[in-house]
């Protein structure tokens, strides 16, 4: 424990000794925890793909799709599909432009 003689001295440690530790939730987490957050919900969906000659790809992530192609992540890897050889998303059959669920 130390002993001041003035408060000016005082003051310093004290300020020196609340100030000198890290803060619990820096400036930045905000920012970091949202981006962890929709990096989370962006991977977090497995899809399974069903293809028109059966195949089945079970536990992928849809990386994109437009109207010629459909791209997965497998744990292996990412394989882009033609949208006109994939029959099923989800279960969900696919339209003929591969990119809106049949009616």
């Amino acid at each position: 424990m130390h002993y001041f003689s003035d408060d000016e001295a005082c003051r310093k440690q004290t300020a020196k000794q609340s100030y000198g530790a890290m803060p619990l939730f820096p400036r930045r987490a905000p920012g970091l925890l949202l981006a962890f957050v929709l990096l989370v919900a962006g991977t977090a969906r497995a899809s399974e793909v069903r293809l028109v000659d059966g195949t089945v790809y079970s536990d992928v992530t849809i990386v994109h799709r437009d109207a010629r192609t459909i791209e997965i992540r497998t744990r292996y890897g990412s394989l882009p599909l033609p949208a006109s050889e994939v029959d099923r998303i989800d279960g969900v059959r696919l339209s003929a432009s591969g990119l809106a669920p049949a009616h």
